[in-house]
């Protein structure tokens, strides 16, 4: 395996991690996958390619997702840290 390839898979790792981390917030949270695309202004499948990992979300997403799910952006990524 190339380093490339090996950097491609720990990013797609790392995005599926970040989605799925996303979607058990939003879970905790008791808000559907529709009202999430709502609240961000977004369409649903682009909510559904986040939570499975299928697109690399900017800084500023990760922050509206953060104020829309009522969590700081120091907690998100406490809690993503945590294994």
């Amino acid at each position: 395996m190339t380093l490339k390839d090996r950097e491609k898979k720990v990013k797609e790792e790392f995005l599926k991690e970040l989605g799925n981390h996303i979607k058990l917030i939003r879970i905790e949270k008791n808000i559907s996958g529709a009202e999430l695309s709502r609240l961000l202004f977004m369409e649903k499948p682009n909510i559904t390619r986040l939570e499975k990992g299928r697109v690399n979300p900017s800084i500023y997403l990760i922050k509206q997702i953060c104020d829309v799910l009522e969590i700081s952006m120091d907690d998100f990524w406490k809690k993503f840290n945590k294994k």
